[in-house]
């Protein structure tokens, strides 16, 4: 395939994306408590608390958006590994496929002064 696996790439000031099959994937530069996806993910410290009526899974749990637009708010716990940040952006992903959510906001995780 031409190009390899990408079968477009667009670029703006502020925004990147590319298609890979039926995904496609968009880096932004903004405000993501405007975003509109499905899911935005939250990175955390490990210290964040379970509060009731979170849905949790280990290392993350799933809260109501509040005033944002999206439909689930996720939390992470951020790390500045790779591979710790690799194995968190999975997680999130396998999260969202298995409770049907089709799009997600991830922040710059493992960047904040809180990393583990």
């Amino acid at each position: 395939m031409p190009g390899g696996p990408f079968s477009k790439l667009t670029s703006t000031s502020d925004m990147h994306e590319t298609k890979m099959g039926n995904v496609t994937i968009q880096v932004v530069t903004g405000d993501i408590t405007r975003e509109t996806t499905d899911i935005i993910v939250n990175s955390s410290n490990e210290s964040f608390s379970f509060k009731s009526g979170a849905k949790s899974n280990p290392g993350m749990i799933m809260t109501q958006p509040g005033n944002l637009k999206c439909k689930k708010i996720l939390h992470v716990v951020g790390d500045s590994d790779p591979v710790k940040i690799n194995k968190v952006v999975k997680d999130a992903l396998q999260m969202c496929v298995k409770s049907s959510y089709t799009s997600v906001s991830f922040p710059a995780i493992g960047t904040g002064k809180e990393v583990a």
